[in-house]
């Protein structure tokens, strides 16, 4: 075999890749390959196209993505719109000063009523907001009490009155679903 029925094969061979290449490619949106189907008979053709399949666990996958993203900027959109509301109110500016000013470390050392002060303060300020796009939680209004205090989420729930305790449980359980049959309907003290 000569130099030049060598380059001739390696052409020839070269040009079969070539072919199999159109006709198998990648589908860049999905991941999976498929075929074109170039030059095929009609019942070939067929065979190739009904073999584009989708991977099962992508839609879940990629639409858990959206809906986490999405529940991130409410939430995110919710708690700026909450700091903004205690950052323009006086009494409650005040009531942290104070407590502030008083406490010997960065916990800043809130009262009972204080907190239930806040926390109801909050609440009304966030229901006269016109905007409607802001949503209502008391699970947020406790985060925000909580990171202005730098005192843990079960703390600040204790001093709680027995009405905000159970509109937590409630926003809580809607969530994780953490209570069961007759708990649910009982009240907490």
């Amino acid at each position: 075999m000569s130099i030049d029925d060598t380059e001739n094969t390696y052409h020839r061979e070269e040009s079969n890749e070539e072919i199999h290449s159109r006709r198998s490619k990648e589908d860049k949106i999905f991941g999976n390959g498929y075929k074109t189907g170039d030059g095929l008979s009609e019942d070939d053709e067929y065979q190739y196209t009904s073999s584009i399949e989708v991977e099962a666990s992508y839609a879940n996958r990629y639409l858990k993505d959206i809906y986490e993203y999405e529940s991130g900027i409410e939430s995110n959109f919710t708690l700026d719109t909450i700091f903004d509301i205690v950052k323009k109110d006086k009494r409650i500016t005040t009531i942290l000063e104070e407590a502030a000013s008083d406490s010997k470390s960065a916990k800043i050392k809130l009262k009972r009523e204080q907190v239930n002060f806040i926390f109801f303060r909050i609440e009304e300020l966030l229901l006269e907001e016109t905007d409607s796009s802001i949503f209502n939680s008391s699970i947020y209004i406790l985060e925000v009490i909580s990171a202005l205090s730098s005192n843990e989420y079960k703390k600040l729930f204790d001093m709680l009155d027995t009405e905000i305790q159970e509109k937590l449980l409630i926003e809580l359980n809607e969530k994780y679903k953490f209570l069961d049959g007759k708990m649910n309907k009982k009240r907490i003290h």
